[in-house]
This record gives structure tokens, sequence and C-alpha cells, in this order.
């Protein structure tokens, strides 16, 4: 189950990069959100499955670690895009990274049930 997620996160987050022109425009609904919502997605899914299966660590305790792994990467993402010239920090970005996380988060919380 996390490695379908996984690779389904990652076929979509690489659809939306292909499909991208280039040109910064931030805006809510843009490509790059589906980006970060997938790759968020996919490092929650690949972290709980690190923890729980190969980690042995509960079920909680392995979801709580995986969403701190995911807002980490997608803040540390942000920073790094602050530094860049000619890119800046987003909180859409942001926002589209905490809403994969909350999906993963929920589709582990069924799945462990």
């Amino acid at each position: 189950m996390a490695a379908n997620i996984l690779l389904i996160s990652l076929a979509a987050a690489s659809a939306a990069r292909a499909g991208d022109d280039g040109q910064w425009a931030d805006r809510w609904m843009g490509r790059d959100k589906l980006s970060h919502f997938a790759f968020s997605l996919g490092a929650v899914g690949l972290s709980h499955h690190l923890l729980a299966a190969e980690s042995g660590f509960s079920g909680s305790r392995s979801r709580s670690h995986a969403a701190g792994v995911a807002v980490s990467l997608g803040l540390a993402k942000e920073v790094r895009d602050q530094a860049s010239p000619g890119n800046t920090f987003s909180l859409k970005d942001l926002a589209a990274d905490l809403l994969g996380t909350a999906v993963g988060l929920l589709i582990f919380t069924i799945n462990d049930r």
C-alpha cells in the first residue's frame, strides 16, 4: 500500500513538473502546488513505511514522525527558494505541502486500523 501511494505521488509530481513553463506565478491551483502536494504525500508514505515496517515504531509514533519529516522537507524547500535569486518563499507552496501531509496522515491512519 505504501509503495503504491509513493509511486502515484511521484508520478503526479513528475507530471506537474513536466508541464511547467518556467514562468513564476504563484497560483493556488498551479502545477507547482500539485508537485508540493504529491511530494509531501509521498514523503509521509515513505517515512511512515520505513518507521513502522522497518524500524518497528508504533503506528501513531511513525505517523507523527512522518509528518515531521514531510513538513520539514517542505519548509526547507521554501527557505532554499528564498535564498535563490529569482525565487521567493511561498506560503501557498507551504499550504500545499501541509495539505499533502494531512492527506498522507489520513490515509495511513485509516490504513493502520
